[in-house]
């Protein structure tokens, strides 16, 4: 694999104005004896040696993000914001039975995101985030290039395929506040929602099934508790 990242940042008028760019790129493969019939030798009842190998093509992925964010000691931080992110790859695999089967997958996801965090005061804070994330995952038989079905030769049977997409957006939130009892103590409250995007399996082409998708996924959670330093700082309780 090789890649690289670049990090820019520029301070003006009590803001920074931060850019981060990374690219990443990758191949790869590995095969797995299933049944150690490969090195079974003389006198094994092994007929059929059941050894699958899966290579990794091509693997592109591009992410960018800007974030704008205050720089102050006011009562106010915040940061406001943007990513994207785009990947493709292709995975042949490969089997003693029914021969080499390649799928491509392809995701892009953007996302725009906001956090602030106010001090009531010397003891009291609270914070709220949002973020909405738009993410598109595509998946197809074949050579990247190639549009539309394709075809896919097995050891018994022609089979056709019509590209799968998959796409889902969704609003992600949290709210947060933290008191300071002393200098050593602070309880806390958290309420969130996390969101997770859909994803394709495609693996099973190889053995004449079919690919799946499972649906995206979201969390409500809600956390609170208090942290303390005990006993002279010897004693962490949380």
């Amino acid at each position: 694999n090789a890649g690289g990242s670049l990090t820019l940042a520029y301070d003006f008028n009590g803001m920074t104005l931060t850019s981060v760019t990374a690219q990443e790129n990758a191949d790869g493969g590995g095969i797995g004896d299933i049944d150690g019939g490969n090195t079974a030798g003389p006198g094994s009842s092994v007929v059929d040696p059941a050894v699958t190998e899966d290579q990794l093509n091509d693997l592109e992925q591009f992410t960018q993000e800007i974030r704008l964010a205050s720089d102050t000691d006011g009562p106010m931080n915040w940061q406001v914001g943007a990513f994207y992110f785009d990947s493709s790859f292709g995975v042949t695999s490969i089997d003693g039975f029914f021969g080499a089967t390649t799928v491509y997958h392809t995701n892009s996801s953007f996302a725009v995101f906001g956090q602030t965090t106010y001090t009531l005061s010397d003891k009291w804070d609270v914070t709220a985030g949002v973020r909405y994330t738009d993410d598109k995952k595509g998946f197809k038989v074949g050579d990247q290039n190639v549009d539309g079905f394709a075809l896919v030769i097995g050891a018994a049977q022609v089979q056709k395929y019509d590209p799968v997409n998959a796409n889902d957006d969704q609003v992600s939130w949290e709210l947060a506040s933290n008191y300071r009892v002393t200098d050593l103590t602070s309880v806390y409250g958290r309420v969130a929602r996390g969101f997770r995007a859909q994803s394709i399996q495609g693996r099973d082409l190889a053995f004449e099934g079919n690919p799946s998708v499972a649906d995206s996924e979201t969390i409500d959670s809600l956390e609170f508790g208090a942290k303390s330093d005990l006993l002279d700082r010897t004693l962490r309780l949380n």
